[in-house]
């Protein structure tokens, strides 16, 4: 396990999705911002989206997030099943291992808290899950 507290993190890659109109008609954008202000009234955290809106891509707190994460980075599991007077395999061990299976945070989807030194999300993806299974023998 691997873990971080005390940090912030700013989340541009979510910044980048919430004034997608911003980079260009049809560019991608999150679904929170069906939350935006939209007529007098509206109660919401999210401005109105406008292509007018000439601070679109300035940093804001909006986007500032808890740095904490604890990580589950590596876990197997095995089983060795032992061969009693057998000449040739003495044992057989069976396997599973997984990888970055569950994190904890308090990121949007799809940010990775081991963000860069800077605390920046720059374009950083998730990292990859993966689970291997295996047998190994011992001669």
């Amino acid at each position: 396990m691997n873990f971080a507290l005390g940090g912030k993190y700013y989340d541009d890659n979510y910044a980048n999705l919430m004034h997608g109109e911003f980079f260009g008609y049809g560019s991608q954008m999150t679904t929170d911002i069906l939350k935006r202000w939209q007529k007098p009234g509206d109660v919401t955290d999210v401005p109105i989206l406008s292509h007018d809106n000439n601070d679109a891509i300035t940093p804001s707190t909006r986007f500032l997030f808890s740095g904490d994460y604890l990580r589950l980075r590596n876990v197997t599991l095995g089983y060795t099943i032992p061969f009693k007077n057998q000449v040739v395999v003495k044992s057989m061990r069976v396997f599973a291992q997984a990888d970055n299976m569950l994190t904890w945070d308090k990121l949007k989807a799809g940010s990775d808290p081991e963000s860069g030194i800077d605390g920046t999300a720059n374009g950083n993806a998730s990292v990859y899950k993966t689970v291997s299974f295996g047998l190994d023998f011992s001669f």
